[in-house]
């Protein structure tokens, strides 16, 4: 009887320090988890995370009729960003997300046809 609760303890002790490493393991993923949760919020309460300087656009009409590739590198010198938000007629998949120093082009054919900033895009529900 007494070889039996030797092994009983033994047993118990194998069992309870895989229980306390899978224990810290969890905890350890929680937290991992937790930080990473709250940069994210943090990054898109801050655009992102990045501090983007506020560049005056002052003529979105250089871009039109120049092809997609030069109006983008005309942004670029510029220090702006761009993206295509459309493509021959077909609305692309953009981000909600604001930038002051950022492009929309429209494009149609290889070719730039409508600029905006983000400033001067309405969303949807605002146009009917």
């Amino acid at each position: 009887m007494e070889e039996q609760s030797k092994e009983q303890t033994n047993a118990q002790r194998w069992l309870r320090q895989p229980l306390a490493w899978i224990a810290v393991f969890v905890l350890i993923v929680a937290a991992v988890g937790l930080v990473w949760h709250f940069a994210q919020e943090e990054d898109a309460a801050n655009g992102n995370g990045e501090q983007v300087e506020e560049t005056e656009i002052e003529d979105n009409t250089a871009y039109l009729g120049l092809t997609e590739e030069e109006a983008g590198d005309l942004a670029e010198e510029e220090g702006l960003e761009h993206r295509v938000i459309n493509r021959d007629g077909e609305a692309l998949v953009v981000t909600m997300d604001f930038r002051p120093n950022r492009l929309n082009f429209w494009v149609e054919d290889g070719v730039v046809i409508e600029v905006a900033t983000d400033e001067q895009l309405t969303p949807v529900e605002d146009q009917e």
